[in-house]
């Protein structure tokens, strides 16, 4: 199963109550943010562009590594994945 963290600054931009953690089956990173974004629809707008790309300030990581796009929506996640997302944060 893997995990998908959700960082508190997306949460707390949100109007709808998201959990801190999401847990779902998915064989590949593109799968799981797939089943994220179905769950969740509200993230898409912060996290991803109209086509369906990471926004440029947000940085995904999978299992500790940063995920390239470019390397691999369809790479294989292993069991017990886990994803986490940085966001910027603005203020002053």
């Amino acid at each position: 199963m893997t995990t998908i963290v959700l960082p508190s600054a997306l949460r707390h931009r949100q109007q709808s109550a998201l959990p801190s953690e999401f847990h779902i089956e998915a064989e590949t990173v593109g799968a799981a943010f797939d089943a994220l974004v179905a769950a969740h629809p509200a993230v898409r707008e912060a996290l991803f562009e109209e086509d369906g790309s990471l926004r440029s300030v947000v940085r995904a990581f999978v299992d500790e590594e940063p995920f390239d796009p470019d390397l691999g929506w369809e790479s294989p996640l292993r069991d017990k994945s886990e994803i986490f997302f940085l966001m910027p944060i603005a203020g002053g």
